[in-house]
């Protein structure tokens, strides 16, 4: 009598690939991103083009302030975009910016308040509001130390970096504000990172087994 003994056959190169996507699907998060990132840059990240030569400017877009011409190149306003909205006032007449040296031998820079600014028509809106919130809001303050405004950072810039990205986007400088962009983005790579630690070191409970049947031949 003949005696069948059962075996298994070898696994094709198709069902190895099905089981090694099974086993690791997590790997398609990255490729996602990456297709998202780039359409995202098709459709909103790329200049425009243009059918002309480009003309350098070597002037910054008229009715700019130094702090909104600062954001708008850097996407992202810095104190010294203040400190260069102080000097730009300075220039116009409305500060005085002296060299003083102090008790303990130090340089330093005393800003000082020239004339009334409130109700001015040639300020605008975002300078008056960089001006209270250096000089107080209550304007009880004419002289100011750059050191002095340097130590109260936490209450002046914080406030007139948010009043900086209000003001360009209500001017159609941004469409939103660059720091919400940057949180959106920040917030989708954590979940990407997440999802990608949950597939490769948890459990998918909700997923159940991934198997393929085995052929067997006799």
């Amino acid at each position: 009598s003949k005696v069948c003994i059962p075996y298994i056959s070898r696994p094709s190169a198709l069902q190895e690939a099905r089981w090694f996507l099974g086993d690791h699907w997590g790997l398609g998060f990255p490729v996602v991103a990456l297709a998202l990132l780039f359409a995202a840059w098709r459709a909103y990240g790329r200049d425009p083009g243009a059918a002309r030569s480009v003309k350098p400017e070597y002037e910054p877009p008229p009715g700019l302030i130094p702090a909104e011409a600062g954001a708008l190149v850097e996407e992202r306003a810095a104190p010294r975009d203040v400190v260069a909205t102080l000097v730009d006032l300075a220039v116009r007449g409305y500060l005085q910016i002296e060299q003083v040296t102090t008790a303990f031998g130090d340089t330093d820079f005393m800003f000082k308040r020239l004339k009334p600014v409130v109700g001015d028509p040639a300020l605008k809106p975002l300078e008056v509001f960089a001006l209270a919130r250096i000089f107080h809001d209550d304007w009880a303050l004419n002289l100011r130390l750059l050191s002095e405004i340097k130590r109260d950072y936490d209450y002046s810039f914080p406030a007139i970096r948010e009043e900086i990205y209000r003001t360009m986007v209500l001017d159609r400088l941004f469409s939103v504000s660059p720091v919400l962009v940057r949180a959106v983005w920040s917030g989708l790579g954590v979940a990407i990172m997440a999802a990608g630690t949950a597939v490769f070191f948890v459990e998918p409970q909700w997923l159940g087994p991934v198997s393929w049947p085995l052929p067997l031949g006799i």
